[in-house]
């Protein structure tokens, strides 16, 4: 074996051996969902803790590894969902649980972010073409209709308390639908890019994760659609090299789901 190929055959192994490691997390990700859809809270809880804790203690003994970057992205779902299961027995209106699900949330992917350099890169700059934004942002009013279709919520507020409804929106399109979009297109799906060298793999990696989040939800549908809708966005944000159309799809889509499509049903 010549001295070249010598050398080439590690980095051929590292792809794969990543995406076994991603592979394995992300997975342990859906089996704490899982646990917390078919176990409870005291289940699904303490999964995501020690998902959490292994995370955290994989990233700091691990220093070359090219998947290091991701185990620090996928503390942030995790992350979230802890928040989410502490704020909501708190006797408060759950439009406040919004802002106290993502702010500290938002404080945590702003630190994974000085750290994990692959993140969001240039997807915030303001967009060249804006027309196409525009009708990818149109886009989320379809995928609220459909998506009301399948799951059929309680409005979060109703729609003819003009104060709230307006509060509850802004909550929605900043602790939502920007912050999803930024952790689940804007970082995982970046770092997956940078570790994978794939669109294909970083979008596929993207839209999992995020429809791991839905597995505790009610309907066993949500985690279909949103794998679906995940790979659409992840595909827009992928070949547009842009976060602020799907945003606007995603503001649109979660303002129709919970406010105005329950209205609008009656």
């Amino acid at each position: 074996m010549t001295a070249a190929r010598m050398s080439t055959r590690p980095a051929e192994q590292l792809v794969p051996r990543s995406i076994a490691t991603i592979a394995g997390y992300v997975a342990a990700l859906f089996v704490a969902e899982l646990l917390l859809a078919e176990s409870g809270f005291l289940a699904g809880g303490i999964s995501h803790v020690l998902l959490l804790l292994t995370l955290l203690a994989h990233y700091v003994t691990t220093e070359d590894a090219p998947y290091r970057p991701f185990l620090l992205a996928l503390t942030l779902p995790s992350l979230m969902r802890l928040v989410s299961l502490t704020v909501t027995v708190v006797d408060l209106p759950p439009v406040l649980w919004l802002a106290m699900i993502g702010i500290p949330t938002s404080l945590a992917t702003l630190f994974v972010l000085r750290l994990v350099p692959a993140g969001l890169g240039s997807l915030l700059d303001p967009p060249s073409d804006l027309p196409l934004q525009v009708v990818v942002a149109l886009s989320g009013i379809v995928h609220g209709i459909l998506l009301y279709l399948i799951l059929r919520p309680a409005a979060l507020v109703p729609l003819n308390e003009p104060g709230a409804a307006l509060v509850a929106m802004l909550f929605l399109v900043l602790f939502v639908a920007a912050l999803e979009e930024v952790i689940f297109r804007g970082v995982v799906q970046a770092v997956a890019l940078e570790i994978t060298g794939s669109r294909v793999a970083a979008i596929v990696i993207g839209a999992v994760v995020y429809a791991c989040m839905f597995v505790s939800a009610d309907s066993p549908l949500a985690p279909l659609a949103m794998l679906a809708i995940g790979a659409l966005f992840g595909a827009t944000v992928a070949f547009t090299r842009s976060l602020w159309g799907v945003i606007g799809a995603h503001a649109l889509m979660i303002i129709g789901l919970l406010i105005v499509w329950p209205a609008v049903a009656g």
